[in-house]
């Protein structure tokens, strides 16, 4: 059985609110994309399937403006609001497991949040991989603005970069081996391309929504991020680490 948490319910005092009602084994944190309205938006088509497969899961949408024009501020707002609700989380529950699902300008937003962002035009942020990362079990982002192309993380047919320059991923600590990233060729955000329709095109794709679910259950029912699964991973993220350009 699944439970949503409102970000309204989240807002009155998050850890005393948990410790009451007990902590969840699982809560999937998903940031919706650009104008779309509160709640989960099209990440839900991954989020509710992957909390029916495990018992007990929460699915807690982010509460965040999700505007496009201006888009700058909406970004450095859901950060804020990713930062609390991961930290809140971590302290009052320390032995969740999290899940974090990012769209478009909520993938944007997920990795501002962990791996730090000093982007122009952007407020910067500080990366919170080291804080709450060992409570990090799965990232599942889509179309998003800021793609690097070549990581082992990567799912989809893309090998170009997305619309912002991109980011430092040293600052991730081990985030990218617990994430699957998917971005198709010509998508107007995440690989710089003019379609809309490819960026909206995920969800509808039952192949990348079983991988993305497959990996979510496994990391948290077998712990595979911190197992064989999640070592091979980190060996080939090393790699390329060093390759990787900064921003």
């Amino acid at each position: 059985m699944r439970t949503t948490l409102t970000p309204w319910a989240l807002a009155l005092a998050l850890p005393q609110a948990l410790a009451q009602q007990g902590c969840a084994p699982v809560n999937i944190i998903v940031a919706r994309g650009s104008t779309e309205q509160p709640g989960v938006g099209l990440m839900g088509a991954i989020s509710s399937a992957a909390a029916q497969q495990i018992p007990g899961a929460v699915v807690t949408p982010l509460d965040y403006p999700a505007q496009l024009n201006p888009y700058p501020p909406s970004v450095a707002a859901g950060v804020v609001s990713m930062t609390d609700l991961l930290t809140q989380q971590t302290a009052a529950c320390p032995q969740t497991r999290l899940v974090v699902m990012g769209y478009s300008q909520g993938a944007h937003v997920a990795l501002d949040t962990l791996c730090g962002s000093s982007l122009n035009g952007f407020t910067p942020s500080a990366a919170q991989a080291s804080a709450v990362g060992a409570s990090i079990a799965a990232v599942i982002l889509a179309g998003d603005p800021t793609f690097v192309p070549g990581l082992p993380s990567n799912r989809g047919t893309s090998q170009d970069a997305g619309i912002f320059q991109t980011r430092d991923m040293t600052q991730c600590g081990d985030v990218p081996a617990k994430t699957l990233s998917f971005c198709d060729t010509n998508d107007r955000f995440c690989a710089g391309g003019d379609s809309i329709p490819v960026h909206l095109s995920y969800f509808g794709n039952a192949a990348y929504v079983a991988e993305a679910v497959e990996f979510v259950v496994a990391s948290v029912g077998a712990g595979a991020a911190n197992g064989t699964t999640g070592a091979a991973v980190r060996r080939r993220w090393a790699r390329e680490a060093a390759r990787l350009p900064r921003d």
